[in-house]
């Protein structure tokens, strides 16, 4: 099996890493929006890789479920409206997840 190989993390201080724009949280306005730093989401991806099978690893992987659920979520609501009930899209983009 062949590992992949992730870009090495380059660090500024004149700049913030770059942001993955996910889903407003509810109750929000719609110009809010809730922004995950990409760095986050590398170093969780690089941390489950380098995890061995086991306890750790099914962790990092729920963590990974429940910081991008929100971006299945939305992607879901994008398609609601063209004959699919909304339910099962969500389902379907969770499952996706998974």
């Amino acid at each position: 099996m062949t590992m992949l190989k992730s870009p090495p993390v380059v660090t500024s201080q004149a700049a913030p890493p770059p942001a993955v724009i996910t889903p407003r949280p509810a109750g929000t306005s719609r110009h809010a929006a809730h922004v995950v730093p990409a760095a986050s989401a590398s170093e969780l991806l690089v941390a489950m890789a380098a995890a061995p099978p086991g306890r750790q690893h099914s962790r990092l992987r729920d963590r990974a479920i429940e910081a991008w659920l929100p971006l299945a979520r939305h992607l879901a609501h994008r398609y609601s409206g063209r004959g699919e009930p909304t339910d099962d899209l969500v389902q379907t983009a969770t499952v996706g997840l998974i």
